[in-house]
């Protein structure tokens, strides 16, 4: 948790950053992430490591405040109270079914904020859409 006066200073540096950050929180709540789970897992389980835990572990890689997951892991060691090969098992093991009832609700989500906004949503003519990882 950042204090007050260094959030202070990032809202007024990179606002963009923070509203992301918002978003994605609003997005990505544990409790709703982990009800994705077990609403359209089919073989997966839960024993110590939540999905929530999984996703929020990821986020901090794609938004690039960790260079990898290892990276990550070694920040949330104590909190996620399992070894690295049990975060690469989950990971590996994800249903597909999972990531897409992820997608659609963080989606769906966001979609409540954009409304809620009143922000058009386009895109820009000639801009080209490439699922993220793609070359």
């Amino acid at each position: 948790m950042l204090d007050a006066k260094a959030y202070k200073r990032l809202v007024q540096e990179a606002p963009e950053a923070v509203m992301v950050r918002m978003v994605l929180e609003h997005a990505l709540q544990p409790e709703a992430v982990d009800e994705v789970f077990e609403e359209c897992r089919d073989d997966q389980y839960t024993r110590t490591l939540l999905f929530s835990s999984i996703v929020a572990l990821m986020t901090l890689v794609v938004c690039r405040v960790r260079r990898s997951v290892n990276a990550a892991f070694q920040l949330q060691r104590d909190l996620l109270g399992v070894s690295l090969k049990s975060v690469y098992n989950k990971l590996n093991a994800s249903d597909p079914q999972v990531c897409e009832g992820l997608f659609s609700h963080a989606a769906g989500q966001m979609r409540q904020v954009i409304e809620e906004l009143n922000v058009p949503c386009q895109l820009s003519a000639g801009t080209q859409m490439r699922p993220l990882g793609a070359e």
